[in-house]
């Protein structure tokens, strides 16, 4: 459960700040940015109260596959000094709505 701190132009990343303080940064692709937001629309606004399972980004993966990037999605503990990933609940593929790791 989180806060949505910040969100891109680009609409391939919001960042989060957990109930416990840890703060994540999802960011879908690798060099995505340069799409200018094309395949991408952010389904959350800063501020938003969202719960595990919330839809934050919509994106179409095959057009940008198609486009040439890679749709590996990063996730990102950015207060790493304070917070570490502590379970990678799912390595690889992650269907909607299940979980990706614990943070404590």
């Amino acid at each position: 459960d989180a806060e949505v701190a910040s969100t891109v132009d680009s609409h391939h990343a919001v960042g989060l700040v957990c109930d416990n303080g840890a703060e994540i940064l999802i960011h879908v692709g690798l060099d995505t940015v340069n799409l200018g937001g094309q395949h991408f629309s952010t389904l959350v606004q800063v501020g938003d109260r969202v719960t595990a399972g919330t839809p934050l980004i919509r994106f179409q993966r095959s057009a940008i596959v198609a486009s040439g990037y890679d749709i590996t999605t990063p996730f990102l503990v950015m207060n790493s000094d304070e917070y570490r990933m502590t379970k990678c609940v799912n390595d690889g593929p992650v269907a909607s709505g299940a979980p990706v790791m614990t943070v404590s």
